[in-house]
C-alpha cells in the first residue's frame, strides 16, 4: 500500500510483514524528506508498525541538517509514538557502506537501545532478512516487498 510518493521519495506498507519501506531514488530536499518521514510516522503510529526499511541504495546524500533533524526530531518522535522495540534496516550504496565500515567498523554500523535498533546494510535482501529475524518470523524476502 502506498503511503507517500514524490519524484524521489516513496513509502510503501507491506501489511503481511507489518513493514514500512522508505525508498529514495535521488537527491532529496529537506521539505520533501521531512514530509515523507512525518507521514510514515503518522501511519506507523496508527498501525503500530515496528519494522522500517530505509532504502537509500540508489542514492544516499543527506545534508548535515537533514541528518541532524533525523537524530534530534524524527527518531525521538518515533520513540514517543511507538514506544520500545523498533527496528530499522538502512540500505546504503556499496561504496558508501565500504567507506563507513572502514571509518567506524562493524559495531559502528549498528545502533541499539531499548527503543530503536538500527543496522546498516549494502543490500536490500540482507536488510530484510535482518528485519525478519527481529520478531521471530520467517525472514522477509526481496520479492515480498513490492513497489
Amino acid at each position: 500500500m502506498e503511503i507517500y510518493h514524490s519524484k524521489i521519495l516513496s513509502v510503501h506498507y507491506v501489511s503481511a510483514k507489518k513493514l514500512l519501506q522508505l525508498t529514495c531514488t535521488g537527491r532529496v530536499n529537506s521539505r520533501d524528506l521531512k514530509s515523507c518521514y512525518r507521514r510514515a510516522l503518522v501511519f506507523a503510529k496508527r498501525k503500530q508498525v515496528k519494522h522500517w526499511l530505509f532504502d537509500f541504495s540508489r542514492h544516499y546524500e543527506l545534508s548535515e541538517s537533514d541528518r541532524k533533524w533525523l537524530d534530534t526530531c524524527f527518531f525521538p518522535s518515533l520513540m514517543i509514538a511507538l514506544g520500545p522495540e523498533n527496528f530499522i534496516g538502512m540500505v546504503v550504496p556499496k561504496l558508501f557502506y565500504r567507506q563507513l565500515f572502514q571509518e567506524v567498523g562493524q559495531s559502528g554500523m549498528q545502533t541499539y537501545n531499548s527503543f530503536i535498533k538500527l543496522n546498516t546494510f549494502c543490500s536490500n535482501p540482507k536488510a530484510t532478512r535482518w528485519l525478519g529475524n527481529q520478531n521471530g518470523t520467517e525472514a522477509f524476502t526481496e520479492a515480498s516487498i513490492t513497489l
